[in-house]
């Protein structure tokens, strides 16, 4: 769609809108924010999974990570359910990050299994983050507890059955309990941010 009809669109009340317009109205407007994107160097936050569960399945995103091979995409909640999904989609495009934020708090052990399929598949352990979406100082608290709990339990199953040594996995814990996030923001170092 271009811009004038875009225009055409906008305003109009959704009444008044074919699904067809709407759907080229929002093609629109999210290729012109990835533009902007692209062009100041930022990062796009997608939230995946269960907010709609109609139209949230992650692997929706292929067209916008093949169109948009130097935009990073991090995909909120892990896409849970489609936590399966979202790894493929990291292990095929260099540009897509899984960010585990909130998955702890749906279910701690969903969030521990997709963390085991996460660290075995996505190429690079720092393209797996956990940040946190919370409303309150004790949410936040308990969902720093949350995300801490099911990383240790994810590395610590994987050390048992010998998938990976106690080192890597502290390696691992700690990029993607703040080395993946601050990396991927430009937030610095893990000795400048004590």
């Amino acid at each position: 769609m271009s811009r004038s009809t875009a225009e055409a669109v906008f305003g109009r009340a959704p009444a008044e809108v074919s699904r067809e317009e709407a759907l080229a109205f929002g093609d629109y407007v999210i290729r012109f924010y990835l533009d902007q994107a692209r062009e100041r160097g930022l990062v796009v936050q997608i939230h995946t999974g269960m907010a709609r569960l109609d139209s949230s399945n992650p692997l929706l995103l292929q067209p916008l990570l093949q169109d948009y091979p130097d935009v990073v995409f991090d995909l909120l909640h892990g896409g849970f359910p489609w936590t399966a999904e979202t790894a493929a989609l990291a292990h095929a495009y260099p540009n897509v990050r899984l960010n585990l934020v909130w998955l702890p708090q749906i279910s701690s052990e969903a969030a521990v299994q997709a963390l085991k399929v996460w660290i075995q598949v996505v190429p690079d352990v720092r393209n797996i983050s956990w940040g946190g979406d919370a409303r309150s100082p004790e949410e936040m608290y308990g969902g720093l507890l949350a995300g801490k709990h099911a990383v240790a339990r994810a590395f610590g199953e994987l050390v048992e059955v010998g998938y990976i040594d106690s080192d890597t996995a502290i390696e691992g814990a700690r990029a993607i309990l703040y080395d993946s996030g601050a990396q991927t923001y430009s937030l610095g170092s893990r000795g400048e941010h004590r």
